[in-house]
C-alpha cells in the first residue's frame, strides 16, 4: 500500500511542477486538489510535516472545504502526537470532531491522545 503512496505522491509531485503558479498566472481548478491529494498521500506516510505545508498551499490558492480542514485538523494532531504535545492534539482532535461529528476517528485519536497525556 505504501509503495504505491509513494508512487503516486511522486505523480503529484510531478503535476505540482506543471501547474502554474499564482504569479501573473492563472490559478486553475486542479491546482489546489493536487495538493490536498498530495497532503493526504503524506499523511498515509505519516509525513505530518510535509502534508501541512500542502494543506498551507492549497489554501493560500483557494480555501479548504471542509473535508480538507478536517484532514488538516486531524494532521496537526497527529504531528503533535509524533512531538508528544498530547494537549495540543486533544485540541485539534476535539476541533475535528465538532467538524465531522459522524466521524469516528478524532473521537479514537483524541482518546488515545488523553491516555497518552494521562500516562
Amino acid at each position: 500500500m505504501k509503495r504505491k503512496t509513494k508512487t503516486g505522491i511522486k505523480m503529484l509531485t510531478q503535476l505540482v511542477e506543471k501547474l502554474p503558479s499564482e504569479n501573473g498566472e492563472k490559478v486553475d481548478y486542479i491546482s489546489p486538489l493536487t495538493f490536498l491529494y498530495r497532503a493526504y498521500g503524506h499523511i498515509v506516510m505519516e509525513e505530518y510535516d510535509k502534508a501541512l505545508k500542502d494543506y498551507l498551499k492549497s489554501n493560500q490558492l483557494k480555501k479548504l472545504n471542509a473535508a480538507g480542514y478536517y484532514d488538516q485538523l486531524l494532521c496537526s494532531g497527529l504531528k503533535a502526537c509524533e512531538n508528544k504535545e498530547f494537549e495540543t492534539a486533544i485540541s485539534f482532535f476535539s476541533k475535528a470532531q465538532q467538524k465531522f461529528p459522524g466521524n469516528r476517528d478524532p473521537y479514537y485519536l483524541r482518546a488515545v491522545s488523553l491516555v497518552k497525556f494521562a500516562l
